[in-house]
């Protein structure tokens, strides 16, 4: 339900829906009660209050979050949509199937990709146990800042919880990871990136609004009913800093900011690869 009031003239552009970021990335953590919103922006990251870790030292949780935006008929972001113009309902699946895929030996899109086998070969007669599944759970307006559990998961029998989720005040969606705990379930020893009867609490999930709202009777989520994902990783170490990049990839960014102006002195550009002697950057 839509309501009215406050820039309800620009609430008539928008035809349609969608979620940012469509991919999320939040970060596992040892605190039991410690946690932060991760970047949301490339490049932008601001220290939590009270830093990376709580008061004994250990690592605070990095949750993702999650955005509705207004969509105009040619495409453009009107704005964001929050509490105050609907009742935003979420629903999001949370789980973890590396304990029935494949092993990890090749990248499978390369072309000297080999044929591998799939993890745990021996758990042949019901291979459901591998999967860490809780099921969905929904979070919407009537108790904002209410969190629900993804704990009723397990891997041949053991309990994993797999994180948790929270609508906040303003309707966005925050997604939690676990606390980073890994084990066999057999006490087998680490081996290599494929452990027999190993189990984690990081996961690959998919997500989505699971009630649809209407302006003028245009449904307002078309789009945003299909899934968007969020993936659950280590700790960024050392936390707050960007991991290194080559020079390639720095240098397209640059060449497509129409903000940028690229000085080459003798340079060789080509889709595939780029080929240097001095070069200088600037922003203007």
């Amino acid at each position: 339900m839509i309501r009215s009031g406050g820039q309800r003239d620009r609430m008539n552009q928008i035809v349609k829906c969608a979620i940012y970021p469509p991919i999320g990335i939040a970060r596992v953590g040892n605190s039991p009660t410690g946690w932060f919103v991760g970047p949301e922006v490339p490049g932008c990251s601001t220290v939590p209050i009270g830093g990376y870790k709580d008061s004994d030292g250990r690592l605070k949780r990095q949750a993702a979050k999650f955005r509705v935006y207004g969509i105009d008929s040619e495409g453009n972001a009107v704005r964001e949509l929050t509490a105050k113009d609907a009742e935003i309902h979420w629903t999001v699946h949370l789980a973890n199937k590396k304990g029935v895929w494949y092993r990890i030996r090749f990248a499978m899109d390369i072309s000297e990709a080999e044929p591998v086998s799939r993890r745990n070969p021996k758990h042949t007669r019901d291979r459901t146990e591998l999967i860490i599944d809780p099921g969905p759970r929904s979070v919407g307006p009537v108790h904002p800042g209410a969190k629900e559990l993804f704990d009723t998961g397990s891997f041949l029998g053991k309990d994993v919880p797999l994180g948790e989720i929270r609508s906040d005040e303003m309707g966005r969606l925050l997604v939690l990871g676990g606390f980073g705990n890994s084990s066999s379930v057999s006490n087998k020893p680490i081996e290599s990136l494929d452990n027999e009867e190993w189990l984690d609490g990081k996961r690959k999930s998919c997500f989505r609004l699971c009630r649809r709202s209407q302006v003028g009777g245009i449904p307002l989520f078309p789009d945003a009913q299909g899934t968007h994902c969020i993936v659950t990783r280590t700790p960024n170490c050392p936390c707050g800093e960007d991991g290194m990049h080559s020079l390639y990839p720095a240098a397209v960014l640059q060449a497509m900011s129409p903000a940028a102006s690229l000085r080459w002195s003798s340079a060789t550009v080509t889709a595939a690869r780029i080929s240097l002697r001095p070069l200088s950057i600037s922003t203007r």
